[in-house]
């Protein structure tokens, strides 16, 4: 019983020693793994101090070139203007706030509506204003007379147009044709020329009701009312009746020939039916 009871308790202590062991080995782990993160995270803050360090002294370089623009006369871009140049990337026509226009009552629309946002990386909205062109074409036409608008603004005449709705905000313009459209599609080709000297470009198929009494129209030849009413024009050719056609009728077909009804006036004795 005694030896029983020694084994035991130098079991228990083997056991005991061994967790202490691996314990202390964890813990080394652990504490070496902590000093690595602090090391990297002091290191990330160092590389943050000089890059803001950086940025401090291109902002005083900026300042001071601003204040020498300013002395000298010359026209310089605002602080704020100047970040926002640095985002846009794109400028896209809204196709849902684009369309033809009919405001003064006539046949068919005499403007358009043309809605159009900068854009930046992430694909938000940035107001940016700039010089605005832009030029309607029916491409259906000839190349002299295909053009059916030319516009231009200057940036703060662009201000002047911001709008926010629920489908989207951005620039809208309602501008007026220079001459009736022929056809139901327009090409709408539109140039944005930022102040820091980018230039960026779009382009949208613009769906438009064309006037009723068009020059196209014109040349459509139309059918005579005359004839449709069955007038016959002096000098005009006379149709010739159609010759008579003799059209033959399917012979009857011979009768079919019927046997006699019966009845049980002759009947036998032996014809009569009877119940089985």
């Amino acid at each position: 019983m005694f030896r029983r009871l020694l084994l035991l308790a130098l079991s228990l202590s083997a056991l005991s020693a061994v967790g202490c062991f691996a314990r202390n080995r964890t813990t080394d782990f652990l504490q070496a793994q902590l000093r690595v993160q602090e090391q990297s995270l002091s290191d990330l803050q160092t590389q943050l101090d000089r890059t803001v360090s950086e940025l401090q002294l291109a902002r005083r370089e900026v300042d001071g070139l601003r204040t020498q623009l300013a002395e000298s006369g010359q026209s310089q871009l605002p602080a704020e203007q100047a970040a926002v140049l640095l985002r846009v990337s794109d400028v896209k026509i809204n196709s849902m706030l684009t369309s033809g226009l009919n405001e003064d009552g006539q046949p068919g629309d005499d403007r358009i509506v043309v809605h159009f946002a900068p854009y930046d990386d992430d694909g938000e909205v940035v107001k940016l204003p700039g010089r605005i062109r832009i030029t309607a074409q029916d491409p259906a036409l000839s190349e002299d007379e295909r053009t059916v608008g030319t516009w231009s603004f200057t940036a703060e005449e662009c201000r002047k147009h911001w709008v926010r709705g629920f489908l989207g905000s951005g620039y809208q313009f309602a501008l007026e044709l220079s001459k009736p459209p022929v056809h139901t599609d327009l090409v709408v080709q539109l140039t944005l020329d930022t102040p820091d000297g980018r230039s960026f470009n779009a382009t949208h198929i613009v769906r438009v009701r064309p006037t009723e009494l068009s020059p196209i129209a014109d040349r459509v030849p139309r059918p005579d009312p005359d004839e449709s009413q069955g007038v016959t024009r002096v000098g005009a050719a006379t149709p010739q009746p159609a010759a008579p056609t003799t059209t033959r009728k399917p012979a009857s077909p011979p009768p079919l020939e019927t046997a006699p009804l019966q009845d049980s006036t002759n009947w036998t004795e032996s014809e009569i039916p009877f119940r089985r």
